[in-house]
């Protein structure tokens, strides 16, 4: 398994599967470094570095790409539509790639970029979220920004500690995974790992949050490994032929980030619980990841 590939874990039979295979819709070679999946089954994803679609073009980092599946698992069918346009709304520069998207419980895209990001009005740091309240989404892209959570005055001040993993559900908690390590109030730990926040309070110079340990990596056989993008939501889950089996830990060969091999079989990871997007599916607890580098 691959970079742009999707796996599903099932904590009910400490199991994965894999759920999205990108090499059969053209993102072979790329790493899937964001990604949402919405309630109807289709996701929103962005890579880490610029993609040629079919019928599209050259689709930047700094975009995200609708696509709507017709099968998924290990025979991924579909087609992808240009959601947002980065370059439309500020993101011009290569430290604007988006490494983490989801959805704020009021329906404004949330975002987290590799580097500082400046926009209209704001500017963010890669330990921040930025929100975007759209007019217009496709080509063109229109509407306007807001810092929606403020990393720097809720403890996420060191370098290692860059937002790479973004999920929100229903009631606001934000789930979250980071560069290499991270320490705040209530939990430590890894890029191997998930935390939670409970929002006090967001906002630019405002935000705090009561965090606490999700989901620990080590207790599922990762060692180096990056979490560096996460959907906890209501998924639908492939199942059945399309359903291919993954096994975690040794067996999966990972290497240094900056060399990936797209021929070998790792993989990135995302996460499973009730989101914006997702409400009112019904679902089991799953994990949903694309897991990848060691760290350096």
């Amino acid at each position: 398994f691959r970079d742009e590939d999707i796996v599903a874990y099932d904590p009910n039979t400490d199991s994965w599967s894999l759920f999205f295979d990108g090499s059969d819709v053209e993102l072979g070679g790329v790493d899937i470094n964001a990604f949402v999946i919405l309630s109807d089954g289709s996701l929103l994803l962005s890579t880490d570095n610029p993609v040629t679609i079919s019928g599209i073009g050259t689709v930047d980092d700094s975009d995200i790409l609708h696509f709507m599946p017709t099968a998924l698992g290990d025979n991924t069918a579909g087609s992808y539509e240009l959601y947002f346009v980065g370059a439309d709304v500020g993101l011009t520069t290569n430290g604007e790639d988006i490494v983490a998207i989801d959805f704020a419980p009021d329906g404004r895209l949330l975002i987290s970029t590799l580097n500082s990001a400046s926009v209209a009005g704001v500017t963010a740091r890669d330990e921040d979220l930025l929100a975007f309240a759209p007019t217009a989404l496709g080509v063109p892209t229109s509407g306007s920004w807001s810092l929606y959570f403020d990393g720097s005055t809720a403890e996420l001040a060191d370098a290692t500690e860059e937002i790479w993993g973004l999920s929100v559900d229903a009631s606001g908690q934000i789930f979250l995974s980071t560069k290499d390590l991270f320490n705040v109030s209530g939990a430590s730990g890894t890029a191997a790992d998930i935390f939670t926040c409970t929002p006090l309070a967001l906002g630019e110079n405002n935000t705090s949050c009561t965090y606490n340990i999700y989901w620990t990596g080590a207790d599922h056989g990762f060692g180096g490994e990056m979490i560096d993008a996460l959907n906890v939501g209501g998924t639908p889950i492939a199942a059945g032929a399309n359903a291919a089996s993954v096994a975690v830990g040794a067996e999966q060969p990972i290497e240094a980030d900056g060399a990936d091999d797209p021929t070998n079989g790792d993989w990135d990871e995302t996460a499973a619980v009730p989101n914006a997007a997702n409400a009112g599916v019904v679902i089991g607890p799953r994990l949903y990841l694309p897991i990848v580098e060691v760290k350096r």
